[in-house]
């Protein structure tokens, strides 16, 4: 049920998220970060890849980036010092007519919780598309 295009959106006064996850069923995923803060104008796009693993029965989510890169200005760079962090998620899932439409993750170690919503890809990347057209 993991499998599958999820993403989240939030915007306040200073700017906005825009947060989109692949999870492959080989156990390879992508994240997807775009943020825009209002006074700078310019978003920055972070996009990392991972590999995850599953534990059904604690509901442990592990992720342990692969590759980490930045685009600012319109330059990209990797990050290495990320290249290989892991980190371990508590995974609590919303069905809606029997299918997942939402999960809840909690990070063991800070306790942050972060909900991500199934996407349609093809439109989720439509917006992805609008908005950055109007930057």
């Amino acid at each position: 049920d993991l499998y599958g295009f999820w993403g989240n959106a939030a915007e306040n006064e200073e700017g906005s998220l825009i947060n989109a996850t692949t999870m492959h069923p080989d156990g390879t995923g992508v994240d997807t970060m775009i943020l825009t803060v209002k006074t700078e104008g310019r978003p920055v796009i972070i996009k990392q890849t991972f590999t995850w693993t599953f534990d059904e029965k604690q509901q442990a989510f592990r992720q342990t980036v692969t590759d980490y890169r930045v685009v600012e200005n319109g330059k990209e760079q990797q990050n290495k010092q990320e290249i290989g962090k892991s980190n371990t998620v508590k995974v609590r899932m919303l069905f809606v007519d029997n299918k997942p439409n939402m999960l809840e993750l909690t990070d063991e170690a800070s306790g942050e919780r972060m909900s991500y919503f199934r996407q349609d890809a093809e439109k989720f990347l439509n917006t992805l598309e609008n908005t950055a057209q109007k930057q």
